[in-house]
């Protein structure tokens, strides 16, 4: 039986691609090193999300919207806008089913952002309940 990632159910590597990937994560380490000058150091996650909370945070003048118009995902908005200390990813979904997807993906997905050191805080909101 093969093992699996369990957070995303996906079956592991064969053993050559698994050599690939670890090359690739060379080159993920140097692409972070790469772009470590624009980034600021690391802050506990709990900080980080009281400092990236969009409602503590008055400064919100620069952003962009992105509309997803093909997949499971269509009609969600996508507005990146950013805070002091990184970015807010706001994803407003236009029904109870992809919000419920997009909600069961989000954790995982600012998880991994932090990880490589990209400092962000996802919101999960209503289409019908509050305006992009």
């Amino acid at each position: 039986m093969n093992r699996i990632h369990i957070e995303g159910a996906i079956p592991l590597p064969p053993p050559e691609k698994a050599r690939r990937q670890s090359k690739d994560g060379q080159d993920h380490e140097q692409k972070k090193k790469h772009f470590q000058h624009l980034l600021q150091p690391p802050s506990p996650s709990t900080q980080l999300k009281e400092d990236l909370n969009p409602s503590l945070s008055p400064l919100r003048e620069k952003w962009a919207d992105y509309h997803i118009v093909s997949g499971v995902l269509t009609g969600t908005v996508i507005r990146v806008s950013f805070a002091q200390k990184g970015f807010v990813v706001r994803l407003t979904c236009p029904g109870d089913i992809i919000k419920k997807r997009v909600l069961g993906l989000s954790k995982r997905w600012e998880r991994e952002l932090v990880r490589i050191g990209i400092p962000c805080f996802l919101e999960v909101s209503d289409a019908t309940t509050s305006p992009p």
